[in-house]
């Protein structure tokens, strides 16, 4: 029963640190864009190439309180500038991985995960991955739970079109090999 008070003393904090945001930047008056200090915004703002649409503007802004890591808590190395799609996909990405404690590689594509695998090292779980549904991997968000080393984003950057490649780190390898993919943020 008091993990129950817990949870739910947990899940209220955080409603209420939404609907404090929203009570906030309702006060103020319309604009299209909204100010750090609105938010509770800490970090750096992270402006996104487009947002759901093409027409739309959008930004990625990490609230204060947010324990969770996640997208926001990653950085770009290199390729263009993020879509609000590819935030998502990543984020979707990045918490499936992230939730195991094994080798784990999930390729994510238009929000749904199109392959999952857990294997010894990054290479074999990436490859068992991408075999799950290599047509729908194409284009996609691939995230590790490992680091990134130069053999698995040989492997990844051979095969398929990538939009991201996500990893707690990258060696020296997999970083010169990185260069020659679209996007990777570690």
């Amino acid at each position: 029963m008091e993990l129950r008070r817990e949870l739910a003393v947990k899940a209220f904090r955080h409603t209420c640190a939404y609907d404090g945001a929203i009570s906030v930047i309702s006060t103020k008056p319309f604009s299209r864009t909204v100010s750090r200090s609105a938010l509770g915004h800490r970090g750096p703002n992270h402006h996104l190439r487009y947002g759901e649409n093409p027409h739309q503007k959008a930004a990625l802004y990490r609230l204060h309180g947010a324990h969770r890591s996640g997208i926001a808590d990653t950085h770009q190395v290199q390729g263009k500038p993020l879509s609000f799609n590819n935030i998502a996909d990543t984020d979707a990405a990045l918490q499936c991985a992230g939730a195991f404690e094994e080798c784990a590689c999930v390729i994510v594509k238009h929000a749904n995960p199109c392959g999952a695998a857990l294997a010894s090292t990054p290479l074999d779980a990436y490859e068992k991955a991408y075999r799950t549904d290599p047509t729908s991997a194409f284009g996609g968000i691939i995230a590790l739970n490992p680091p990134l080393d130069g053999e698995t984003a040989s492997a990844i950057i051979e095969r398929q079109l990538v939009d991201v490649i996500v990893a707690p780190k990258l060696d020296d390898d997999a970083r010169s090999v990185s260069k020659r993919s679209r996007t990777y943020a570690p």
